[in-house]
């Protein structure tokens, strides 16, 4: 079983039977959970669905859910929470595509990298956090950008780095541009 589904058995709590063979879900039961806002439930049961089944209402209903339960998610604490969406888009990286959830999520990351920024003691741990994210495969163009942002104007000296995670995505750097070019840190 992978992190993902231990994770969300952990924080869940879902029951399973005797032989330990977790019970599986229709999309009928998945739509009421959605309407309960069981968010962490929907999100681990989804994958019951046979992929000849996962059409545009259960890529509705997983867009929903992930949307729900990060909301949850700001709840706990933004370590806890960054691994969790991390995991979610791991298994789901059609989340990727969707505006709304990649949205909430680089809100979400903005404001916890903000935090973690607040006190000065941390600025190291929060830049090699913040590059580790932006070298992210899974990381949309947008966070990248904005969290380089960040990065440089809360410790310029991320700078070669951050140049160098947009080099090596091909993504245009327009905020950094100049300084990458001016700081001849463009290969």
């Amino acid at each position: 079983m992978n992190k993902l589904v231990m994770g969300f058995l952990i924080i869940s709590g879902l029951a399973y039977g005797n032989d330990l063979e977790p019970k599986r879900y229709t999309m009928a039961e998945l739509e009421l959970m959605a309407k309960n806002k069981q968010w962490a439930n929907v999100i681990l049961a989804i994958k019951d669905i046979p992929k000849s089944d996962q059409d545009i209402q259960w890529n509705h209903l997983l867009e929903r859910a992930a949307i729900g339960y990060v909301e949850e998610l700001k709840k706990w604490g933004f370590s806890d929470a960054e691994r969790m969406i991390h995991d979610i888009v791991n298994e789901f990286p059609s989340l990727k595509k969707s505006y709304k959830f990649e949205k909430l999520k680089t809100e979400f990351y903005l404001s916890g990298y903000e935090n973690c920024f607040s006190n000065p003691a941390n600025a190291s741990d929060c830049v090699k956090s913040g590059l580790g994210v932006m070298s992210d495969q899974l990381t949309g163009s947008e966070l990248r950008q904005k969290l380089g942002q960040l990065l440089y104007l809360k410790y310029s000296p991320s700078l070669e780095k951050i140049c160098q995670i947009l080099d090596s995505f091909k993504e245009d750097k327009s905020f950094f541009q100049k300084l990458c070019v001016k700081s001849n840190f463009k290969k």
